[in-house]
């Protein structure tokens, strides 16, 4: 006598039964496996050249940086073509990216100036600043040629007489290119030409308090 065939729903129960007795061990083809880990980043302080003497004094305040609202956000964003932006996912910043660009900012002038009396926002000087810094970023992200770019604007105000002495801006590139995916380099590169502006920033300081303006 032959045996009945198992039914469809009975082949199912088992391969289910079988699945989660091999979890412990094996896992299961039938569990999705976990997303990847979201993976955070950071701009640094880059050094660079001392720019002025360590013993004249000189307070700065940096008034206000403000960035774009579609750089507002936790997520990485890359342009993918004309007027198209892509939001990474798994890839996001450590911190709000307008308070990283601020404390880095204040970090790098503070070196490139040779003073610690930088003010910000967060972290307000007791001192009367000699000059005030607003600095609006326009664009900075990873562009379709795999290279960074950062457009930038600034004003510097005497504090003395309350009038702008400076009103500079910037278009700066990275020198290398990186893949879509590389976002640790395309960081890295971020951090190379932020530095590159905190060095223009600086000159304008430089050449504020002595009098004369950048041609």
């Amino acid at each position: 006598m032959s045996l009945p065939k198992p039914s469809l729903t009975g082949l199912r129960l088992l391969a289910i039964t079988l699945c989660i007795s091999s979890l412990p061990l094996t896992g299961c083809s039938l569990v999705k496996g976990s997303p990847p880990p979201i993976r955070y980043y950071l701009i640094d302080e880059v050094t660079g050249d001392q720019l002025r003497d360590s013993t004249a004094p000189l307070a700065l305040e940096i008034r206000d940086l403000f960035v774009p609202q579609y750089l507002d956000r936790f997520h990485m964003v890359q342009r993918i073509g004309q007027g198209e932006l892509y939001v990474a996912e798994g890839h996001q910043w450590g911190e709000n990216l307008r308070k990283n660009l601020m404390r880095v900012l204040a970090g790098n002038l503070s070196q490139r100036l040779a003073t610690v009396d930088i003010g910000t926002p967060i972290v307000p000087s007791v001192s009367k600043p000699d000059f005030r810094l607003i600095l609006t970023i326009n664009r900075f992200e990873h562009d379709t040629d795999g290279k960074v770019r950062l457009s930038a604007r600034w004003q510097l105000t005497n504090q003395s007489s309350s009038n702008t002495v400076v009103t500079r801006q910037a278009e700066l590139v990275s020198q290398d290119s990186f893949e879509a995916d590389n976002y640790s380099g395309g960081v890295q590169a971020m951090s190379a030409v932020f530095a590159e502006l905190s060095d223009r920033l600086a000159e304008s300081v430089i050449a504020a308090q002595a009098g004369w303006q950048l041609q």
